[in-house]
């Protein structure tokens, strides 16, 4: 097994995410990337970086993709990990995603992101 348990460590890093400065990951996919690491608009207003979280199940690669800065997520899956990402690029490029924003009560509302 290679996953290896880490040490607990009191520090906790302050600084501030930025994309690596030579990814293949950046070229390939560069509207996840800039989801991830962009952290404001065009207009230069702040912009809370968005997240994506991993997970397997039944066979499929599931992703969780989190827009902190909307309040909303929205769930893409495919059968292999560089499926994954083309479809989570081409979703996020056209913005065609089923996001679902948390209503006041905590739950979840199904709908475009405006």
């Amino acid at each position: 097994m290679a996953l290896k348990r880490r040490e607990k460590s009191s520090e906790v890093s302050s600084k501030s995410s930025s994309p690596p400065e030579e990814c293949s990951f950046l070229k390939s996919y560069p509207t996840v990337a800039e989801f991830l690491w962009r952290s404001s608009w065009e207009d230069g207003a702040s912009r809370v970086t968005g997240t994506i979280t991993l997970m397997a199940e039944n066979g499929q690669i599931k992703a969780a993709v989190h827009d902190r800065d909307a309040g909303c997520s929205a769930f893409v899956s495919a059968k292999t990990f560089t499926s994954l990402w083309k479809v989570l690029e081409k979703a996020l490029t056209e913005d065609d995603l089923e996001w679902r924003a948390k209503d006041p009560q905590g739950g979840s509302q199904r709908g475009k992101r405006s």
